[in-house]
Parts: structure tokens; C-alpha cells; sequence
């Protein structure tokens, strides 16, 4: 049922057998093994609590369990850790947690500044990432003052000037409203690199991966594409989700 859209060598994601347990004893992650392409945007779904922001925190090692994470061809250990977050960028659901200086230009500067780029190339970085999220002419706001789909985009740009070859989002299309959430679609839609999306929006998910993988209980219960899986009603009332208004039939909406 699995659909690839790059064939590859080697996955450019790949975990074997990863557990996780928080400090309370919540067994967030039950032995997840996945694997994800080079060009690949796979959706991750799953109820709340299912696993899906844990394992990503895994992949730039915010948080280290048992079992094994090869990201772009690096284990996910300490040494590899700087190298890693080069290449992979994690774009937290509340953009308040990436957005923490006084002027935007610094908050999306903060990455390439610290990599020990010269200013002018930290200057094109800045703009690049500006222009690709259509925040063009923002350098001097004041990310607080910012309307809350301006800010998911003003986080993203701060993950964009990092150039990564791998792009993790969680919940991105959370608390938009119809506009903010479809030019927010477009421009990862325009973006090519390899995506994981967390999210609850199957629409969303529709319109911007072709592969889905459903969590639950912080394990891998199906994973193909999203059109079979999503249209599935009893696949996803098992586990706490819905078909999505655009493949449901006339019946059942």
C-alpha cells in the first residue's frame, strides 16, 4: 500500500525500532520503524497524544530514545547533532517558540548568524526566506505584532534561511483562518525538499502529501497513500479520526 515518490538508494529518513518513555512513565513511542524519501511529503496523523510532535523532536534530537535514527545519512547521535539541524528544520505548532527577538530580520538572521556566515550572505539568506513565505518588506516588524498566519510564516522563513534538505512541520495549519491557510498551502507546496506534516487537517494533508502515516498510541497502525487511507471510515474512526469532507460520499455527509 506504501507509495514512494523518489526512488533512492538509502531513505533520507529512516528509524528502526524507536521507543520513548516521558519521565512520568507515558510510553510515548511503541518500537516505530519508517522510512521516508528524498522528495517525499508524507502526512502524520493520529488522535492527540499519539506520538506524532514526540517522534518528531526525535529526528533533530530534541528528544533521544531507544532504537535507531538515520537522518540524511547521519545517525541521530551527539556529534552529528549541529550537522543534523543544518539539514533538517523543525517548525514548532506555536511560532511564538521560534519567534523571540526584537525585529523579524533577526529572528530569521538568529540560524545563519550562528552557522558563522558573513553578514552579506546572512543578508541574502534573510530575503530569500522572506520572499519564499511572502513576508517581503517585514525586516523591521515586530514579530508580536504580527497576525497569527504572518507568524507561522515568519517561523517558517527563520527554518527557510537555514536551507534545509528536510522540513518538519507540527500542526502547521493550526489556528488559521481560511486565507492565512491557503497561502500557507502554496508556498509549501512550492517548496522542494522532503516533508513530514503533523497535523489533524486532512484537507490540508490531502492537498499537500501523496503518503500518509497514522499513529497511535505511539505505534505505526497504516501507512500508504492518503487518498486510500483518509477515504477509509473504518480505519479512521478506529482511531479517533475523520474522512475528510472531500472524499466522504454523499451518504455519510
Amino acid at each position: 500500500m506504501r507509495e514512494s515518490v523518489v526512488e533512492q538508494t538509502a531513505p533520507h529518513i529512516g528509524l528502526h525500532q524507536l521507543r520513548f518513555q516521558y519521565g512520568d512513565g507515558t510510553l510515548a513511542l511503541q518500537g516505530i520503524s519508517l522510512t521516508v524519501n528524498a522528495g517525499e511529503s508524507v502526512a502524520l496523523v493520529g488522535p492527540n497524544g499519539s506520538g506524532k510532535s514526540t517522534l518528531l523532536m526525535h529526528l533533530v534530537g530534541l528528544l533521544q530514545g531507544q532504537g535507531e535514527i538515520v537522518v540524511a545519512g547521519l545517525p541521530v547521535v551527539k556529534t552529528h547533532l549541529p550537522e543534523i539541524r543544518r539539514r533538517v528544520g523543525l517548525v514548532f505548532q506555536h511560532p511564538d517558540d521560534q519567534l523571540f527577538l526584537l525585529r523579524l530580520y533577526d529572528d530569521v538572521a538568529f540560524g545563519p548568524r550562528n552557522q558563522g556566515l558573513a553578514p552579506d550572505d546572512v543578508h541574502a539568506r534573510v530575503t530569500e526566506a522572506l520572499a519564499r513565505v511572502r513576508l517581503d518588506g517585514y525586516v523591521d516588524r515586530v514579530a508580536h505584532h504580527l497576525s497569527t498566519g504572518e507568524k507561522k510564516r515568519a517561523a517558517l522563513a527563520t527554518v527557510l534561511a537555514m536551507q534545509p534538505e528536510i522540513l518538519l512541520l507540527d500542526e502547521p495549519s493550526s489556528n488559521l483562518d481560511p486565507r492565512s491557510r491557503r497561502d500557507l498551502q502554496r508556498i509549501l507546496a512550492e517548496l522542494p525538499v522532503t516533508k513530514i506534516i503533523a497535523t489533524h487537517d486532512m484537507e490540508f494533508a490531502l492537498a499537500l502529501c501523496n503518503r500518509a502515516v497514522i499513529l497511535d498510541a505511539g505505534q505505526v497502525v497504516a501507512d500508504g497513500p492518503c487518498r486510500a487511507l483518509f477515504a477509509d471510515a473504518d480505519l479512521m474512526e478506529r482511531h479517533g479520526l475523520e474522512v475528510p469532507a472531500s472524499l466522504c460520499a454523499p451518504a455519510c455527509c
